[in-house]
């Protein structure tokens, strides 16, 4: 099934032209009726200017951007004493892994005769107060990282778990007799979910809810705009919409491996004396229909990102150096196409929605990006208000493996959220003028 939906909506897409079809994320949360452009024909309101910062992360992805040594100790800890416990079979047939990983150490020792050889020679170097334990905190973490290069042994996700995001947005719009229109800026950081994930089956494309990154870290900024229409079909009972978002990007990123040895030899700086700078456009196009069942109830069915596409030009830091040349990327890049189901009610002081998507779109990225499995975290959302009285409105909702809790006074809000798989959290607050 999965190989006919990707086929039918993706092939049509490919050709020569194309080094990669690669998934693309949007880096920013659209409007409510960006999504469910039906909305359009019986809403109204305006936005002349909202503001609003985030800050999420897991411990251990915090931790590793102030202390990468430090965090990785708990790696080394793994390496050691897994290795120390492996079979003669098994030290001896990943000798050379487990050599390459430690060729910086002069005293790791040379190959035995025999297997058996090999694996006390192995056994020696990792007992405890052995050789590995004279190693100091830098050493052991260009270890822990050579063993994950070199595929000498597989970590628990537990160990090399991270994520860090950071992003700041901006924008205002107007919504007016089912006329919608919206600009927007959003500066952002989005953190792999694995400190490591170019080292693993996925490859560079670390997966996280909705993310698809092309490096472990990405960041840079999106600016641009929405405009919709919606109307009535059938009396107040049938509402149809569109929505694009035309969009232009600029983007870079950096593997936490680089950043590792950034900090290990001093050179922080060589990230952006190699890095490579993305300056791109694209438009994302939504349909989308709604019936009202009555005043309080409305069920929505929405198109989503038919089409979303994405170019980009790129320059390379060492360019500034050499001739300053842009290049253009042949790859292929998009949002996949999703369907999406909601139900949305309001009650005056009770106000909400519950959706159901990205089955659909996540079929796609599992046929074009070997090791990813489907993500049954993301096929749900909520969201629902509740005012307390005329100046504060209380919230919660889940979308994408975080649950949130938020509080609007006037035009602040403050939201506290967690995720439900890992232990981590994210803050924000914004201003609506």
């Amino acid at each position: 099934m999965k190989k006919i939906i990707a086929l039918c909506l993706v092939a049509v897409l490919t050709s020569s032209l194309f080094a990669a079809v690669i998934p693309a994320p949007s880096v920013r949360e659209q409007k409510s009726w960006v999504q469910h452009p039906g909305l359009l024909a019986y809403t109204e309101g305006e936005t002349k200017f909202s503001i609003k910062a985030g800050f999420g992360s897991d411990y251990s992805g915090l931790r590793f951007m102030a202390d990468p040594v430090g965090t990785l100790q708990k790696a080394a800890s793994y390496l050691q004493s897994t290795l120390y416990n492996s079979s003669d079979q098994y030290l001896a047939e990943h000798y050379n892994s487990i050599a390459n990983a430690l060729s910086f150490d002069p005293g790791f020792p040379k190959a035995g005769n025999t297997d058996e050889e090999t694996a006390y020679f192995i056994r020696e170097y990792f007992k405890d107060g052995g050789r590995f334990d004279s190693l100091n905190d830098a050493n052991k973490a260009r270890a822990a990282v050579g063993a994950l290069r070199y595929n000498a042994v597989t970590y628990p996700y537990s160990i090399l778990r991270g994520g860090l995001t950071l992003d700041l947005a901006m924008e205002g719009g107007e919504v007016k007799n089912g006329l919608g229109w919206n600009w927007n800026v959003t500066f952002f950081f989005d953190g792999a979910t694995s400190l490591f994930p170019q080292m693993t089956a996925k490859d560079k494309y670390a997966l996280s809810g909705d993310g698809y990154y092309r490096y472990g870290n990405e960041f840079g900024l999106a600016a641009g705009g929405d405009i919709g229409y919606g109307t009535y079909l059938y009396e107040d009972k049938i509402a149809v919409g569109f929505s694009a978002s035309p969009q232009i990007f600029f983007r870079s990123g950096f593997h936490n491996e680089d950043y590792l040895d950034g900090r290990l030899n001093g050179t922080p700086l060589s990230l952006l004396a190699s890095n490579i700078f993305y300056l791109g456009a694209g438009i994302d196009l939504n349909l989308g229909a709604l019936y009202r069942f009555n005043e309080n109830i409305a069920l929505s069915l929405d198109f989503r990102h038919i089409p979303s596409l994405q170019t980009y030009w790129y320059f390379k830091a060492e360019d500034f150096v050499d001739a300053f040349e842009f290049h253009h990327d042949n790859n292929f890049y998009f949002e996949p196409f999703d369907i999406t189901l909601t139900a949305i009610f309001d009650y005056g002081r009770v106000r909400g929605d519950f959706g159901i998507r990205n089955v659909i779109d996540q079929l796609i990225v599992e046929d074009l990006i070997n090791g990813y499995s489907f993500d049954y975290w993301t096929l749900f959302q909520f969201h629902v208000e509740y005012d307390l009285n005329d100046s504060l409105m209380l919230y919660l909702e889940y979308a994408r493996r975080m649950l949130s809790f938020g509080v609007q006074t006037g035009g602040f809000t403050a939201e506290l959220s967690t995720p439900l798989d890992r232990l981590g959290f994210a803050v924000s607050i914004g201003y609506e003028f």
